[in-house]
């Protein structure tokens, strides 16, 4: 990819703005709302059973990141993974940690 092609890239981001639903662990979370804004999107950190489904729901992108899983947040995770899937929205998911440990 050439750079002037990134930089197309970034101008379109800037441009949308598009809402970023991040699920992710809190050693993480500040880091990920400021690469968001750097990038040009709108970050927000919803991880509540309660909301993920309607956050999703608005959603242009949901990233998932699975550093410090308890069973609250998979099951958020799922909520809103499968929201994210029924309208084709990307889903990106961060494996942090992957095998560490079984569960």
């Amino acid at each position: 990819m050439k750079k002037q092609q990134i930089a197309d890239i970034f101008a379109r981001v800037r441009e949308k703005r598009p809402l970023v639903h991040h699920i992710t662990n809190y050693v993480t979370v500040n880091d990920c709302a400021n690469i968001t804004l750097a990038a040009g999107g709108a970050p927000v950190m919803a991880d509540a059973v309660e909301e993920v489904e309607e956050m999703a729901a608005i959603a242009n992108a949901l990233v998932l990141n699975i550093g410090t899983l308890n069973r609250v947040q998979v099951e958020s995770m799922e909520l809103a993974g499968s929201m994210a899937n029924e309208r084709k929205i990307p889903v990106i998911l961060d494996p942090v940690g992957a095998g560490a440990t079984q569960y």
